[in-house]
């Protein structure tokens, strides 16, 4: 799989995430990258296997938190 397919699914299942998990920042703050992460890995591990410049982790989080608006926090 190529990076930019996989960065396609990861930023639309961020969403999915939100909303399966009714996380809101009302509820218990920023949602959690690392349930994130392990949920992908448990269910959508596919897509975590691309070549990275940096880490495959590292570009995860950022499209999660650019999908969250969450860019500034890390």
């Amino acid at each position: 799989m190529t990076r930019e397919e996989s960065e396609t699914v990861i930023r639309r299942l961020v969403e999915e995430w939100v909303e399966l998990r009714g996380v809101t920042e009302e509820q218990s703050g920023a949602p959690s990258f690392s349930d994130f992460y392990s949920w992908l890995q448990q269910d959508y591990s596919p897509y975590l296997d691309f070549r990275s410049a940096t880490s495959v982790q590292a570009d995860v989080e950022r499209w999660f938190n650019d999908e969250l608006g969450q860019d500034g926090l890390n």
